[in-house]
């Protein structure tokens, strides 16, 4: 699916950006080498929040942090 009609126009998008003074270029990767880079600030801000739910289940921010560090660290001691 096309954003723009032709590949000289700017995308469908730009006017209500222009038109609300907003820039189209994000410079959220700026000094970052990776995703994790990206996240582990509002991660760790944020560690007390729910982040799934289910029922009556949920897993909080920090506890899948440590979930998912527990998770990379069984691949990289298995050699995958």
């Amino acid at each position: 699916m096309s954003t723009s009609t032709s590949s000289n126009t700017a995308p469908l998008w730009q006017a209500t950006y222009d038109q609300y003074g907003l820039d189209n270029h994000l410079n959220v990767l700026e000094g970052k080498q990776n995703l994790i880079d990206l996240l582990q600030p509002k991660i760790e801000q944020h560690s007390e929040f729910p982040a799934f739910s289910m029922g009556a289940a949920s897993l909080t921010f920090g506890q899948l942090n440590i979930a998912s560090r527990r998770f990379a660290a069984f691949f990289t001691s298995a050699r995958y």
